[in-house]
């Protein structure tokens, strides 16, 4: 039996790793991915959420894996709005946080919808979508899983008026690619909340 060169193994998995790297993070890629998002959403509102409306997201597949993108308006969109939206937005543990170079780059201005947020699901898109709409303390505490928790942010008034649309799609790739995704289609939509990469 031959002995393996360790090194030469953990080279070899490293250039493949990087090619893989390389494939996902091309810009056709990305763009392709984007322009999938706009074919698959619901929109709510922070009634919505307030009223634990569960059955608004009934239609978000179960047990498939994919990206997904959070955005919002206010009624009427106003950059005071936002800065307020922005002020209040720290108030509540184990949310992401604000990335101020992203949010300095809207025109709050326009009624548009905001790119808020945009993740990943490994397992279920439908469950991690439910678990940032409504995470909220369970005996006391807050589950530890870092999600928007938007219920929680209702209570520090960071949300209120808000209209949301939650973005989807299916995509089954190994779980440890998707973080290369959800970072590039976080950088491409220029969202306000989540990892600076």
């Amino acid at each position: 039996m031959s002995k393996v060169d360790i090194t030469q193994v953990i080279c070899d998995i490293n250039k493949k790793f990087t090619a893989i790297k390389s494939e996902l993070t091309k810009s056709d890629l990305i763009i392709s991915i984007s322009d999938c998002l706009e074919q698959h959403y619901i929109c709510f509102s922070y009634n919505d959420v307030i009223n634990k409306s569960y059955s608004k997201f009934d239609t978000i597949p179960k047990n498939k894996k994919g990206i997904y993108l959070f955005e919002g308006k206010y009624k009427t969109n106003s950059k005071n709005n936002w800065e307020y939206f922005k002020d209040k937005w720290k108030l509540v543990d184990y949310t992401p946080d604000i990335v101020y170079a992203r949010h300095k780059e809207h025109d709050y201005s326009v009624d548009v919808y905001i790119p808020l947020y945009a993740g990943a699901a490994t397992k279920s898109i439908s469950e991690r979508i439910l678990q940032h709409v409504f995470a909220e303390k369970k005996n006391g505490f807050l589950k530890s899983t870092s999600a928007l928790r938007l219920h929680q942010h209702i209570q520090q008034d960071a949300v209120f008026n808000l209209e949301f649309k939650v973005k989807y799609v299916e995509i089954d790739i190994a779980k440890e690619l998707f973080p290369i995704l959800e970072n590039r289609i976080r950088e491409y939509r220029n969202c306000i909340i989540g990892k600076n990469t």
